[in-house]
């Protein structure tokens, strides 16, 4: 929202160009559903990448009502069943062009319907393994090739898109994504966890949405005198700036309240809830044990 303040305060100062189409979708999360025709720059405005912003929240409208209808179990075939669902559906609506009939002028890749596979298998993935008992059954060889499977079989279907110079999105692709972070988090220890558990990846790593909504404000060229802070490297130096500026202030304070009206269930996480942290440490000492000095 923050975000969204500034982009509209340089539009209305002619800084840059963001239509009332472009910024109120974007506030509203229909981004992706708004027609070409509405958008004051076409597939390259300021607020673009708020089609994954919609996406995200349109999910997370389904998914959390579905835990909690149907528990962990049901929602397990509840997800894997609608992300078959979403599959056919684009695959039947990229041939017949129905949806675009019935609105024209939309990205066909940006809509909700024909991208909720992927954060759906996500779940289905996330639900199977955390069970331990499912990931201590995987073969040890297994484990070893499953993350350089799945990288290459993602790096085949982009080269496939690349080489027809056309895209388009398959179910494959979609279950591919989850399974390289599967892979990564309880595959054995390769130099490329090592280099994902650097210092300068995992900074990069906290700032990365921050970075996602930042990045466009410096990277879309403006007719204005607002475009010599688009030049790089000063813009990259920007982007990097506003994104650390926006994660202390905004991201970290509103983790922090987040978690204290819900408390976080899972222990890396309470480094953003410093006082519950101690306050549990205090209050789940075993009886019979002696307090700290000091306290």
């Amino acid at each position: 929202m923050f975000y969204l303040f500034v982009v509209g305060a340089l539009s209305l100062c002619g800084l840059i160009l963001v239509s009332p189409g472009d910024w109120w979708s974007s506030v509203f999360f229909f981004r992706n559903y708004l027609p070409e025709h509405w958008i004051s720059r076409g597939w390259g405005g300021y607020t673009v990448h708020y089609w994954s912003l919609a996406v995200e929240e349109h999910f997370y409208f389904l998914w959390p009502a579905a835990l909690v209808f149907l528990g962990k179990r049901r929602a397990r075939w509840f997800a894997l069943s609608l992300a078959l669902t979403v599959a056919a559906w684009r695959a039947w609506d990229f041939h017949r062009h129905w949806f675009d009939r019935l609105i024209p002028g939309l990205l066909f890749g940006g809509r909700t319907d024909v991208r909720m596979d992927a954060l759906l298998l996500g779940c289905v993935a996330a639900l199977i393994l955390d069970d331990d008992s499912v990931r201590a059954s995987f073969p040890q060889r297994f484990r070893r090739w499953m993350w350089w499977l799945c990288v290459g079989g993602y790096a085949a279907v982009q080269l496939v898109y690349f080489l027809r110079q056309s895209r388009s999105y398959s179910l494959f692709e979609s279950a591919l994504l989850p399974l390289v972070v599967a892979g990564t988090v309880y595959g054995p220890k390769t130099f490329v966890t090592k280099l994902l558990e650097s210092g300068v990846l995992k900074w990069v790593g906290r700032l990365s949405y921050s970075l996602y909504l930042w990045q466009q404000l410096f990277s879309v060229s403006a007719k204005s005198s607002f475009s010599i802070l688009q030049r790089p490297p000063l813009n990259i130096l920007l982007i990097f700036l506003c994104a650390w500026l926006s994660y202390r202030c905004i991201e970290r304070p509103f983790i922090r309240w987040g978690h204290r009206l819900a408390p976080p269930l899972t222990e890396g996480r309470d480094d953003l809830a410093p006082r519950r942290h101690e306050t549990l440490e205090a209050g789940n000492q075993p009886a019979g044990v002696a307090d700290k000095p000091g306290e």
